[in-house]
């Protein structure tokens, strides 16, 4: 549930050059010369709605558009927007149902969001959102601890990954892998710690799993889902390596929110997607272990770098540590 609300007032503050979640100055004692307008702040409400907004968490601004996450006063965390036009809205919130999600195994009671954003793998990065207002978020419910969904502007939200073994959430779908073409069927649920990464197209790239009815059968791999349109796959596990003999692909992350290419988060607007993924000799007993740096372009993929590899320009010495994360992170 949400953090405990704070003595202070908050505000969200748009400046001329940027946007920030800040205290008040007046907290700091401090005068601040830069022009700015508050756009909402602690003990607004939504239009039409009777909640009243409590402490802020995160924030995230995308061409003009503040996503952020905040509580009600009593507990409830809930993912709201405000535009530059000052349309201030609620998207979800905890207590809400979850569209079209049973409690199992009777499955006969509506399920609802009980932790949003579901912190407990990612507490530092809550959701992802692009300019078009779509978030996709992690959420807690009544019997599921990790599940993906995506909001989109005048749409309920949806399900995207989600479930456990003999309980899924989601429908059964075949896949075709990126690397091999291989088909894998399954129910896509969320395996990956990693936060999902989202463009201002819509696209939404993360970690999944395709659980079967065996409970000894499953395909873990890297998804894409552009807007409503179906998943598709960029690799699975155990996929070997372009160009690599002998590696295979074991896990794939976007690593910290804060990485960027030219200014862009590690998924950019034209489809490139930018990721950190493992690669190992033997799926079974594996002696090599290697970090490494990719892109996928249209239907391209690319190897930027890698551990051992020769490091350009440096006489002869290789990449011994490949790391995507802030320094206080582990590989």
């Amino acid at each position: 549930m949400g953090s405990p609300k704070s003595i202070f007032e908050r505000a969200i503050r748009v400046t001329k050059l940027s946007a920030l979640i800040s205290l008040l100055p007046s907290l700091f004692g401090q005068d601040n010369t830069v022009a700015s307008e508050i756009l909402v702040k602690t003990g607004d409400s939504p239009a039409g709605s009777e909640l009243v907004l409590g402490s802020f968490e995160e924030i995230d601004f995308n061409d003009g558009l503040a996503t952020f996450v905040a509580d009600d006063g009593n507990g409830n965390d809930g993912i709201f927007q405000m535009t530059a036009s000052d349309t201030f809205a609620l998207r979800v919130i905890e207590g809400d149902p979850a569209p079209g999600i049973t409690i199992p195994p009777a499955n006969t009671e509506q399920a609802n969001f009980n932790q949003i954003p579901e912190t407990s793998f990612s507490p530092s990065v809550l959701f992802s959102a692009d300019a078009s207002g779509q978030v996709a978020f992690k959420a807690e419910l009544d019997f599921f601890s990790d599940t993906l969904w995506i909001k989109l502007p005048g749409f309920d939200p949806q399900i995207v990954a989600g479930g456990a073994f003999n309980f899924p959430i989601t429908s059964e779908a075949t896949y075709q892998s990126g690397v091999t073409g291989a088909s894998h069927t399954g129910h896509m649920t969320l395996m990956n710690q990693d936060i999902p990464a989202i463009n201002q197209s819509g696209d939404l790239a993360f970690w999944g799993a395709l659980l079967t009815d065996d409970v000894n059968v499953s395909s873990s791999g890297l998804f894409v889902r552009s807007g409503l349109a179906a998943i598709s796959n960029i690799l699975i596990s155990g996929d070997p390596v372009p160009g690599q003999p002998g590696m295979f692909f074991t896990s794939a992350s976007f690593g910290s929110s804060a990485f960027s290419v030219d200014g862009q988060k590690a998924f950019q607007n034209d489809g490139t997607l930018y990721f950190r993924a493992s690669l190992v000799d033997d799926l079974g007993n594996p002696s090599i272990l290697e970090h490494s740096f990719w892109r996928k372009n249209n239907s391209t993929l690319s190897l930027l770098a890698k551990e051992d590899m020769s490091a350009p320009g440096l006489d002869s010495r290789t990449m011994e540590r490949l790391g995507l994360y802030p320094s206080n992170e582990s590989r």
